[in-house]
């Protein structure tokens, strides 16, 4: 045994209550070890001293004295912050914060990009339809509370079912002169020499042949071999197939879709609708000057709202397929293809020179552009790297701090 292990055991030899073994170990080694000897020697003698001291009793409250100095200490002791509250996990839950930002930010702007480069070739059709599926909300009148005017407000929702059903029978009987009402879109593909000279085109033929710009979007610079682009205009409807011709007259037309939808029915079902609503509002207009009490003027006045609200419901419905009618809607997808050109390599000292100064700049630009997509990678995984240089940093601080109780 060594001395550390000896001086371990000096206490329990001394008190007598050492094991057989270790004791003989303890004895021989004392005799040979006089470091050891001489912290024995101490030992023995500070024992000895403590066991000559006199007994002294303690006085009778002392345990509640020592209790209440402890409760003491402990109130005055510093309270330690929960881990949650420190400065270093605040900032750890800060940089988490601002990586789920940036992720959802970047996660959305490529879904938008996804969804915008798609462009699917009904796209404004079923926009159109969505919206005007909108407006077709109508709900029937209130009933009244009071006896008289329940019974005026039936009579006048008779006379408005009884109009809008002689205007249905009467748009029937003279179908053949009712104007129809039909939607119509065109899906283009077009292939072009100059993308930027044939977008300005197309932009300037929406306005030309009476319609405007609806959306757009380009991707690749000036300087880049590959252009496309997506872009949606609307032009007068009788001119919609002369405004489809001078489109693709601008290049090369890879594909032509034509989609139409008739909303006659839905049209002029919104258009008695209406009519039925306008007769209703001034039978009310009747009663409301024809109102005795204050009961059953507010009745009526809170019809007229609702039948109000209705009326501009439905007016905004048919001038929404007025403008849909009048002016048609024609998307176009273009592209530029890539332009490559082949070069003749010469031959003889000029052509050895050439291919090595050649063989040069490529290994350059590769090695560069490893060490630029190098950069770029370790740019983006640097949120990350500080972020998992912080968790390290914290685990490493608790387990010193574990270490350094124990």
């Amino acid at each position: 045994m060594e001395c550390a292990d000896i001086r371990r055991h000096l206490s329990e030899y001394i008190d007598g209550e050492c094991p057989e073994d270790i004791r003989g170990s303890v004895a021989s080694h004392l005799e040979s070890c006089p470091a050891c000897r001489e912290e024995y020697e101490q030992l023995r003698a500070l024992s000895h001293r403590v066991r000559d001291l006199p007994r002294q009793e303690l006085p009778f409250d002392f345990t509640a004295v020592m209790a209440e100095r402890i409760a003491e200490e402990d109130l005055l002791r510093p309270r330690k912050k929960p881990v949650y509250k420190r400065t270093w996990a605040r900032a750890l839950e800060l940089c988490a914060c601002l990586l789920l930002v940036v992720g959802l930010v970047s996660i959305g702007g490529r879904f938008l990009h996804m969804g915008a480069s798609s462009a699917p070739a009904d796209f404004g059709a079923s926009a159109d339809s969505a919206y005007s599926e909108g407006y077709r909300t109508a709900e029937e009148p209130m009933e009244t509370a009071e006896e008289a005017v329940e019974t005026q407000s039936v009579s006048a929702a008779e006379d408005a079912s009884a109009a809008a059903d002689a205007s249905v029978a009467a748009g029937a009987e003279n179908a053949a002169a009712v104007q129809r009402k039909i939607v119509r879109n065109w899906s283009l593909g077009l292939k072009v020499e100059d993308y930027d000279g044939a977008y300005r085109q197309i932009e300037q033929i929406a306005a030309d042949y009476g319609g405007y710009v609806v959306s757009g979007w380009s991707s690749g610079g000036a300087d880049s071999s590959f252009r496309d682009g997506f872009i949606s205009i609307r032009v007068e409807a009788d001119r919609a197939e002369a405004a489809v011709d001078a489109i693709a007259a601008l290049g090369e037309l890879e594909n032509n879709e034509f989609s139409s939808q008739d909303v006659t029915a839905e049209y002029y079902d919104t258009a008695a609708r209406l009519t039925a609503y306008q007769a209703q509002e001034q039978r009310l207009l009747e009663l409301y000057a024809q109102a005795g009490t204050v009961s059953e003027t507010l009745e009526i006045e809170e019809q007229l709202t609702a039948v109000r609200a209705e009326i501009e419901s439905l007016q905004g419905t048919i001038n929404y397929y007025d403008q849909l009618t009048a002016l048609s809607l024609i998307e176009i997808s273009l592209y530029q293809p890539s332009s490559y050109t082949q070069t003749v390599e010469p031959r003889g000292w000029s052509g050895f020179v050439s291919r090595v100064r050649s063989s040069f700049l490529t290994g350059l630009n590769n090695t560069l552009d490893a060490l630029a997509g190098l950069l770029t990678g370790l740019a983006r995984i640097l949120p990350f790297l500080l972020v998992l240089a912080l968790i390290c940093f914290a685990v490493i601080k608790l387990i010193r701090r574990r270490r350094r109780r124990k």
